[in-house]
């Protein structure tokens, strides 16, 4: 053994750990080239940055850095403001090494067996001048490769930068002495948030260590592991960020020994600085960096001289950091320094104050009153309102003469992409700049595309997460899901909005909680919001919760993840409550006594029973009723909740509130999805729990105009299914739903953090979301506003939905057998090319529903039917419909008393207008036999206007819709991965494939090629579709230019893209939209003041074909 490892055989100790290992274009998912491309840290997604670093005399420097995932943004960061060669190996977690426990039993980028291969490719196997270790337990990497890392700083002088590695014994003893006089160059600033309140003889400590040094620096890095502080305190403002991590850069040069001689010192009167440099310094450059407005202000590049000039003159009042660096002959950055230094002037602004913090609406008027300290003769002022992509969209100048006061108004700006707007207040005498001052302010209205993108988010408020939200909204992303249980709740509307995001915070769910009183038949809940006093409680914490939001821009406001109403309690306030529901909504207890065929004396008798009991003992009707009772009053209390939240958070007074994950078939969950979609907004279910509550809901939306955001929770938890990530947002817009709520957005240092994330950690989009992001751009490009225009149809086929007869078969242990005819119902009748609709009891009881529409009625599973419900029944047969069932029908009335399956069993046995098919075993063996038997069945009793050859086919789904003039269209998706070519038959007319926009020809014989996880939509036209003539403004800058369409000659889609001089699209004024045939349309683009002048171009693009116009105007 050497002496050199002598010394350093203690960091080793006596404890031997063992890893277990686990093993962990293209069409399919390939783990290792995801996880490579994952695992790379690039300068792709470029962010805002200070570029005095990009060239310097450390250029090449060689830097290994060790990150969790989630913080190596941090590291990109860096590689944009300095010429460090960086390569990077990242942790599974803060935590933990080996991340192989992700919890979803897919593949990981951090499995031990992937983490080993890694380190010893990058840190075994090559050599670097810094070896940075950032936000990750140093206690927690394998001995031999901390013995490397010592081995290296010890012999071969490599510095080493620790930061935030916890708790190590190790560490502990290395520091035991720490030189002060090695970190002083590294100075505090006492203007940066960074060090307001820093204890630095724990957080900066550094450490001879052989050759080499080791660097240790501990300060809070926040929920995105920033490698910089995080917890920067009130006032913090974004421009500070460059120079935290100019401080992470200079002690990377520390470390490494680098030579950093560069010293900048004010004199007394403060009029110059005194230099120190390097000999092969030539030059000095002056930066000011104003503390609060932001803005930096370039004083000029200074020959070497032992002293340089200070002019301030013409910068506004204020406290300045002063950024003085130094370079070489040709340019070359060899040092920087910092100082600080301040403006005064008597000519300044007191104050500025807006009469609210958020505006509900566009043209709202602004009120802002400004208070000057000083004014004169040649004074004014100038107001600049800019929107987050630093659009101006307001510009006025005020003169006050002799005033000191002045009450300002103006109208509400438009929110293009989003509600947040900055105002900037300017006072100029002299025709010089002498103060300025920055307020912000929200506009809610912002327009919501026809299909959104959400994301749920492990949210943070830090400015490394902004970067992150920033990289998700050029994505497409439209607002985030902020959880409850995330810290800094009112700075998230702020940040969020600072990114052009809105906001679905989750309020706090009500938590269910059971008693153990040894009755599982009956459970009783600790607190139950059938108390008028609990849920009194409970709407305050949510109001509370809510008011943080008061000022964010809000998509809407929902319970949180995977939640469920736990069924019934049956505490005593909650039977007392129940008694009284009881007698207003009998009236009488013999009326009651008449429906539930019981001998009850008075509404305090009856006691609901547990549904074991009831079973028993045929007293189902006290049962049913009191789960109908807890149901409602669980709907009742998210209808006061909407109500709530459009007082509190929504100026407009639209709300947007509803349930999250309530998606199953089962009725101890939340309520009937009819009545909760005809009492609320919004709803999101999860296309991985009940998928017939999926279908369900999206028949019942018809009878529901006001819901207007529906989606579901989606995606590949690490994208090893991307057939799946192809279909996904196609299904979710041709089922009826307007918004992809995507699994992960960004993830942190909880779990694993690669799972199925939109981005991977340096912003970039990932492989796997590129499949789906491919769908959701088209769909946005004007198909999805062609199908929320059109109607969709079905072949004459209703399915009952009755929430009672879900209960009934929970009552009969039947409830999976329930789920499952449903699955393999709808399994079938999609694999017969035929279409469906649920039709909700309470639709089918109103006399004037339209039962003619249909020819087929199914009854999958229906354990109750009403009499009402019956006689319709049996009125839709004598009139010729079809009547199907996989069991006999109707084994219990309304009640859960004997109902009328007699009568039927009778006319199921012996009618052909009756049938009973067992479809049940289709969805797991899907078969042609059963396919034949259905569509024979079916044949005179169901229609299609586009006929797929044969008995259709599995996993391949045809849905048709008709558009206002009558045009016919009709989606294909191929759930499979296999390639399929389908045949199909229709009425002659001119064939346009719109996701690949093409024009097939005139046919009315299509065969086509359908490839893995592929969607087709074909529109069948009796014309050839024809670019509508249009017409584009000129106009000058700020003003709302009109793009106008004359009416179609048949209903068309559009999209238009919009480029500045310079060819740069500009997004934010590009749209799409459905023209409907013989209506002219209208288009506003907003323009801002600080557009370019110059000729402009549109090109307007017809979808169906994808033919292009090109057109010029003039912005002036």
């Amino acid at each position: 053994m050497s002496r050199t490892f002598e010394k350093i055989s203690w960091f080793a100790g006596c404890i031997s750990t063992v890893f277990a290992a686990s093993s962990s274009e293209s069409t399919a998912f390939n783990a290792k080239r995801y996880f490579d491309d994952y695992c790379k840290v690039t300068t792709e997604y470029v962010t805002p940055h200070a570029d005095f670093g990009k060239k310097t005399v450390w250029r090449g420097l060689d830097v290994l850095m060790i990150v969790p995932a989630w913080g190596a943004r941090e590291v990109a960061e860096l590689m944009q403001r300095f010429d460090f060669r960086i390569n990077t190996l990242m942790y599974g977690t803060r935590d933990m090494f080996n991340c192989t426990d992700t919890g979803w039993a897919v593949p990981t980028a951090f499995s031990m067996s992937e983490q080993l291969q890694r380190y010893d490719r990058e840190l075994m196997e090559k050599s670097y001048s810094a070896i940075v270790f950032g936000n990750a337990a140093w206690a927690k990497l394998p001995d031999r490769y901390r013995m490397e890392i010592l081995r290296r700083v010890y012999n071969g002088g490599t510095g080493l930068v620790l930061i935030n590695p916890g708790q190590s014994s190790e560490l502990d003893q290395l520091f035991r002495k720490p030189d002060p006089a090695l970190t002083a160059e590294l100075k505090n600033i006492g203007l940066l948030h960074m060090f307001q309140g820093l204890d630095r003889t724990r957080a900066i400590q550094c450490v001879p260590f052989g050759k080499g040094r080791v660097l240790r620096l501990n300060w809070e890095s926040g929920r995105f592991n920033a490698l910089s502080p995080w917890k920067l305190g009130k006032g913090w403002q974004g421009w500070e960020y460059d120079h935290n991590l100019a401080f992470v850069a200079r002690a990377i040069l520390l470390a490494a020994g680098k030579d950093f001689s560069l010293e900048a010192e004010l004199s007394g009167d403060k009029s110059h600085l005194r230099m120190t440099a390097s000999p092969d310094t030539r030059q000095f450059e002056l930066r000011a960096y104003h503390a609060k407005l932001g803005r930096e202000f370039k004083l000029g590049s200074h020959p070497l001289e032992k002293t340089v000039p200070l002019r301030l003159e013409g910068l506004p009042n204020g406290d300045y950091l002063l950024l003085v660096t130094g370079r070489t002959a040709d340019g070359t950055l060899n040092g920087w320094d910092y100082q600080t230094v301040s403006v005064h002037s008597p000519k300044r602004i007191e104050s500025v104050k807006l009469d609210k913090r958020r505006y509900g609406k566009t043209g709202e008027p602004v009120r802002v009153d400004v208070v000057l300290a000083d004014t004169g003769t040649g004074d004014h002022l100038m107001i600049r309102i800019s929107d987050a992509n630093a659009r101006e969209v307001y510009r006025r100048r005020y003169d006050p003469g002799n005033s000191r006061r002045l009450e300002l108004e103006f109208p509400a700006p438009f929110p293009l992409t989003g509600g947040y707007f900055k105002l900037e207040t300017e006072l100029f005498s002299g025709g010089m700049l002498r103060d300025a001052y920055r307020s912000e302010f929200m506009v809610g209205g912002r327009p919501i595309p026809s299909f959104t993108l959400g994301t749920w988010a492990e949210t943070d408020t830090g400015h490394l997460s902004g970067l992150l939200y920033g990289a998700l909204a050029k994505l497409g992303v439209d607002y985030l899901y902020w959880g409850t249980l995330q810290p800094q709740a009112s700075d998230a509307g702020r940040v969020s909005a600072e990114n052009n995001l809105m906001l679905m915070p989750a309020f706090p769910r009500f938590e269910v909680e059971r008693i153990k009183n040894g009755n599982p038949d009956k459970p009783v809940h600790r607190k139950s919001l059938m108390r008028p006093e609990i849920a009194a409680q409970a709407e305050q914490q949510v109001r509370k919760h809510l008011e943080q939001f008061a000022d964010a821009d809000i998509m809407g406001f929902t319970d949180g993840s995977d939640v469920t109403r736990r069924g019934n309690s049956y505490d005593a306030d909650s039977i007392a409550c129940f008694r009284k529901w009881l007698e207003k909504r009998y009236g009488s207890i013999e009326k009651l006594n008449a429906l539930w065929k019981t001998r009850y004396g008075s509404f305090e008798a009856v006691t609901p029973p547990g549904m074991a009991e009831a079973a028993e003992k045929r007293t189902g009707a006290a049962w049913i009723e009191f789960n109908r009772f807890n149901a409602e009053g669980f709907l009742n209390y998210y209808i006061r909740l909407s109500d709530m939240s459009g007082k509190i958070a929504r100026p407009d007074g639209k709300p947007r509130l509803g349930p999250d994950g309530f998606g199953r078939l089962d009725p101890f969950d939340f309520a009937d999805f009819y009545d909760v979609l005809k009492k609320l907004n919004y709803f999101n279910l999860y296309y991985y729990q009940d998928p017939p509550q999926i279908e369900i809901c999206r028949s019942i939306l018809r009878y529901c105009p006001q819901v207007s955001c529906r989606t579901i929770y989606d995606g590949s938890y690490a994208f090893s299914n991307y057939t799946h990530m192809r279909t996904s947002p196609w299904y979710m817009l041709l089922h009826g739903y307007n918004g992809y709520f995507y699994f992960f957005g960004i993830n942190n240092m909880v779990s694993g953090g690669q799972q199925g994330t939109l981005i991977c950690p340096d912003g970039r989009i990932t492989e796997g979301f590129a499949v789906s992001k491919k769908g959701i751009d088209r769909i946005r490009s004007g198909i999805g506003e062609l199908v929320e225009a059109s109607r969709r149809l079905n072949s004459k086929i209703g399915i009952l939905y009755c929430y009672s007869s879900i209960a009934a078969a929970a009552f009969d242990k039947k409830l999976e057998d329930c789920k499952k005819s449903l699955a393999s119902l709808q399994s079938l009748l999609e694999d017969c090319g035929l279409q469906y609709d649920y039709i909700p009891v309470q639709e089918l009881e109103k006399k004037d529903f339209p039962l003619e529409d249909f020819r087929t009625l199914i009854l999958p599973h229906t354990f109750v039917l009403t009499p009402e419900i019956s006689a319709g029944i049996r009125h839709f047969a004598d009139r010729g419909g079809l009547v199907l069932a996989d069991m006999v029908p109707g084994k219990y009335d309304f009640y859960l008393n004997d109902g009328p399956a007699g009568e039927f069993r009778k006319r199921f046995g012996t009618e052909p207008s009756f049938q009973l098919l067992e479809w049940m075993p289709y969805r797991l063996h899907p078969s042609e036999f059963m396919r034949k038997r259905f569509m024979g069945l079916t044949a005179d009793h169901s229609e299609q206007r586009v006929k797929m050859e044969g008995t259709g086919m599995p996993r391949l789904e045809k849905i048709e819709y008709e558009t206002p003039d009558g045009t016919l269209v009709a989606a294909f998706i191929n759930y499979t991965s296999e390639r399929r070519s389908p045949q199909i038959k229709f009425p002659a007319a001119h064939v346009y494939e719109l996701v690949s926009g093409k024009h097939l020809g005139y046919l009315e014989v299509l065969r086509f090629d359908m490839g893995n996880g592929e969607t087709k939509i074909l529109a069948f036209c009796k014309n050839p579709v024809k670019m509508p003539e249009f017409r584009m403004a000129s106009g000058k800058k700020g003003e709302v230019l009109e793009l106008s369409f004359k009416g179609p000659q048949a209903d068309s889609v559009v999209s238009y893209t919009v480029l500045q001089p310079d060819l740069k699209i500009r997004k934010e004024y590009s749209g799409a939209l459905f023209l409907k045939k013989g209506e002219p349309a209208l288009r506003n683009i907003h323009t801002a003041l600080n557009d370019p002048e110059g000729k402009w171009q549109i090109v307007l693009c017809n979808e169906f074909d994808r033919s292009e116009i090109r057109k010029e105007f003039e912005l002036k």
